[in-house]
């Protein structure tokens, strides 16, 4: 079981819990008479239709989005590669093929070597280390499918030279296909505007910033991990060529449900943030918008004011706390919980 699975499922205790909780964004998400209000009341009335980053031809959408998740890490903050759910598919990939364990430690050891050389936190690349880092990890993303597939998928090892040659004659290096190559490239450029200003405070220090977080309830349902949260605002990245009301509710119910796995509030997740690459869109709200009965945020929102820290906390425990009970299968009474 993982959380997107059961998300996806209409019938699924979890999926109808996290829309309950989340009231306001399923009802936005929905063509049911209160959609239009909620999408207003949430900002998403109006969002932009162009698309800054084009869909390159030929270049495998799943693997676009894991490549480019990784390459925003290394705009964010110093990376070590062995921490990364790649390693962990490396290391499968080395148990599967025990010939690759050489040419394996060899792409990690020159991964770190280039990004030691290149410093990629905060930083514009020019196009050839733009274009080289991209391509590591193009192929960072196969790693971490082979460790999601379980190793149902290992992708064909091309032949390698005893030589160690150096980051840019990387052998593994020609699992990247081009096309996915370049769009990578593209989006870590328009990456670099659009999320200037979240770069340049997390790449700094001056941020708290968790990579992949894994939250207490996590184990439950697959192992689930987020992209990042950075001072506690959880992030969803999305690589998909469609933006509407309905793709960033959907985006939102995710986040939530990753935010109530998070029973012991050890990131203290109080806003909810997605950033919709290819159309260099980046958005947040805060937590408690979407926590709270509908007709309390709109209370809040005519007057202007907001629940108090405790109020948001106590709620946030009662949620969570149910959630927990959710998730381990047992027969919930919802009877004043959302109220």
């Amino acid at each position: 079981m993982s959380l997107t699975t059961e998300l996806a499922k209409p019938s699924s205790p979890i999926t109808q819990y996290v829309k309950l909780v989340g009231a306001l964004v399923a009802d936005a998400s929905q063509g049911t008479l209160w959609a239009d209000p909620c999408r207003r009341l949430l900002g998403l009335d109006a969002l932009p239709s162009a698309t800054v980053v084009p869909v390159v031809p030929g270049a495998d959408a799943g693997m676009v989005g894991t490549a480019f998740d990784y390459r925003l890490r290394f705009h964010l903050a110093p990376c070590r590669s062995k921490e990364f759910v790649a390693w962990k598919g490396a290391s499968l990939l080395t148990r599967l093929e025990p010939s690759a364990d050489n040419a394996v430690s060899r792409f990690f050891s020159h991964l770190d070597t280039l990004t030691s050389r290149l410093s990629p936190a905060g930083q514009v690349l020019n196009d050839k280390d733009e274009a080289l880092l991209s391509t590591y990890c193009v192929v960072l993303a196969q790693f971490e499918s082979i460790f999601r597939t379980r190793g149902g998928w290992v992708p064909h090892l091309p032949s390698e030279s005893t030589v160690d040659a150096g980051p840019e004659a990387e052998s593994l290096l020609q699992l990247a296909p081009v096309a996915v190559v370049d769009e990578v490239v593209n989006l870590s450029r328009s990456a670099s505007d659009a999320m200037s200003p979240l770069i340049s405070y997390v790449a700094n220090g001056s941020l708290p910033y968790y990579s992949n977080p894994v939250f207490a309830g996590s184990s439950a349902v697959g192992g689930v991990d987020a992209d990042f949260i950075v001072a506690g605002t959880i992030f969803e990245l999305k690589t998909t060529k469609t933006l509407n009301a309905t793709a960033v509710c959907n985006a939102l119910l995710q986040m939530l449900g990753y935010s109530l796995l998070d029973y012991d509030d050890e990131f203290e997740i109080r806003r909810i943030g997605v950033y919709f690459a290819r159309h260099a869109w980046v958005s947040a709200w805060p937590l408690w918008e979407l926590i709270f009965p509908p007709a309390d945020v709109v209370q809040h929102s005519l007057s202007g004011t907001e629940p108090t820290d405790k109020e948001i906390a106590a709620r946030l425990q009662r949620l969570r706390g149910l959630m927990q009970r959710v998730v381990d299968g047992e027969a919930i009474n919802y009877e004043g919980s959302f109220s």
